[in-house]
């Protein structure tokens, strides 16, 4: 089967110099969780949900540019199979469709609606909340765990999900609260509020939760309608298209490097940190199994027409989640690549200290 023949046709895009408040809109007005960025008629990335609620900007003042990630696209007359790689290497929901021009958007859920799975879907453990959380405590670990959807239980039990698209509501709130304080400073007032002590229960949404014995089939019928699906069984186990996309195809040898925070003007650097990610993915990927890495870029003041850079990194792999320490500089490129240092560092630390422990663990059996 060819991507042309499952892909969604009509597409929501947007424009790198468009607001983030306006590609927010779309997301919530559509109930979509990512938009192509296009930059005149050519897909210069895309822009998430997730990369918009766990950044503290101000939507109405920040280019899309500034937040989107840089992705693969897809050829219309690619096989599902190879799609399917993509959507996994790229740690995506959705790629965008492209050869001459935009041709459509290619989702986890367009793929899995044209599935069967033979062996049992399991699911993993799942993180949550307790219902007395705020949800300052689910972006904490949507980042430190990079995840995009946290249940909410009480007792033990499941009584509700907290994903990317509820957290529309907290962007919103500080986009108005943003504007009021403004107004109220200009009277001499201040006033406080911190969004992010909302309760989850404030903003959670119903969760689709199984017994554990529920079968294959049923459970991929609830995830064609829905974003995941618990499975209950003393503990709480979460199934997303993408543990369903693992099952039909391996995942690239190598994972994409996601990169925010560069704009359209900054194709040569980009392509610089590519390639300096891939030759450090290469080493980590020999000693452990590695997810995207996602790249941050932030600019900071200007002086004499230079901009001053900060770069973080953001690896999840089987022994953890590994962020570098920020490096900054005027030079981006060496900012870029002592960041990228500083995060191999971090990672061999670990995992030579890890390897001593098991070392050790032997000789005293």
């Amino acid at each position: 089967m060819k991507v042309k023949e499952i892909m969604a046709k009509n597409v929501v895009v947007c424009s790198v110099d468009d607001p983030v408040s306006s590609a927010l809109a779309k997301m919530k007005n559509y109930k979509i969780h990512q938009l192509p960025v296009l930059n005149k008629s050519q897909v210069a990335g895309m822009i998430t949900l997730e990369s918009i609620v766990k950044k503290e900007v101000d939507p109405a003042s920040t280019k899309v540019s500034t937040l989107m990630n840089y992705c693969p696209v897809i050829s219309p007359e690619a096989s599902t199979e190879d799609a399917i790689e993509l959507i996994l290497g790229s740690n995506m929901r959705a790629l965008p469709v492209f050869d001459t021009e935009l041709r459509g958007i290619l989702s986890e859920n367009d793929v899995i609606k044209h599935v069967k799975i033979n062996s049992g879907l399991e699911g993993k453990e799942a993180v949550v909340v307790e219902e007395k959380d705020n949800v300052g405590k689910v972006k904490h670990i949507m980042s430190y765990e990079n995840l995009s959807r946290v249940p909410v239980v009480n007792n033990g039990k499941c009584v509700g999900v907290v994903g990317t698209i509820e957290l529309i509501k907290i962007v919103e709130g500080k986009q108005k609260f943003a504007g009021r304080e403004g107004r109220m400073k200009d009277r001499g007032y201040k006033e406080s509020l911190n969004i992010d002590e909302t309760l989850v229960t404030a903003i959670m949404r119903e969760p689709v939760v199984l017994k554990a014995n529920a079968k294959n089939e049923q459970i991929l019928e609830k995830l064609r309608q829905h974003e995941e699906v618990l499975i209950e069984n003393g503990s709480l186990k979460i199934i997303t298209p993408k543990d369903v996309l693992r099952m039909l195809v391996k995942p690239r040898k190598f994972a994409y490097v996601q990169i925010t925070g560069l704009d359209k003007n900054d194709a040569e650097h980009a392509e610089k940190t590519q390639k300096e990610a891939e030759i450090m993915l290469k080493k980590i990927s020999r000693a452990t199994e590695i997810q995207p890495l996602k790249i941050m870029v932030e600019r900071h003041k200007k002086e004499g027409g230079k901009t001053k850079y900060s770069v973080s990194a953001q690896l999840p792999t089987q022994l953890g989640t590994f962020i570098s320490t920020k490096a900054y500089g005027w030079n981006y490129v060496t900012v870029m690549q002592q960041s990228l240092k500083n995060l191999e560092r971090e990672f061999f630390k670990k995992f030579e200290k890890q390897r001593t422990q098991k070392k050790r663990g032997r000789m005293k059996g």
